[in-house]
This record gives C-alpha cells, structure tokens and sequence, in this order.
C-alpha cells in the first residue's frame, strides 16, 4: 500500500509540454479590452450630453465595432491551430462576442 502511494507522489509531477499561447490570440484579447474600454467611454460620453453627443460618437462607436469583429476573427483563427493552450483564444472570443452583440443591440435600439 506505501508502494503504491509512493508510486503515485512520483508520477504528480510537472508535466512540460509543447504548448504555447498564440501571439494572434493575445492581440485578440487585447483587441477586446480595448474595445471595451472605448464602449464605457463612448456610454459615459453620450450619457454625460443627454445622448446628444454628436457624430462623433457614432463614428468612434463604428471604430470600435471594427476592433471587436477584427478581435474576434483573430480568435477564430487562432483556435484553428495546433498545440495551443486554449486560454486567450476563448477569452478573445468571447469578448469579442459578446462587444459585437452589445454593439449590434446599440445600434438596433438607436435607429428605431
């Protein structure tokens, strides 16, 4: 029985391997946050003028759309290859997700 629990203590090891964090999937994390800073920004704007902001915040709102689909692209392509560990391009993704959706929900309810 000591044997055995032994054997095991030894086997409990760090475990190398050849997977890496993609540099794609970084940038696309990256590009998430930033988006999403932008968007708090942009709601705090728009909120402090009484939605009355002016095109500017839309224009700087489309710009941020952008960096979310381009973030999320890069996470999609990202979780395409090989012997990666999976961390940043989940969280790319999915920041990026749901910016997008949050975007589009901006954008619907302001042109009805």
């Amino acid at each position: 029985m000591a044997q055995r629990r032994k054997k095991k203590r030894e086997n409990d090891g760090l475990r190398l391997t050849n997977k890496r964090h993609p540099g794609i999937a970084i940038l696309s994390t990256v590009l998430g946050i930033v988006s999403f800073v932008f968007f708090a920004v942009l709601c705090v704007i728009s909120g402090k003028t009484g939605g009355m902001a002016g095109i500017e915040i839309g224009l700087l709102g489309l710009v941020s759309f952008a960096i979310s689909i381009a973030g999320f692209i890069l996470a999609c392509l990202s979780l395409r290859l090989e012997e990666i560990r999976p961390l940043f391009p989940t969280l790319g993704a999915v920041i990026n997700g749901l910016l997008m959706l949050m975007y589009l929900i901006v954008y619907i309810l302001g042109t009805g």
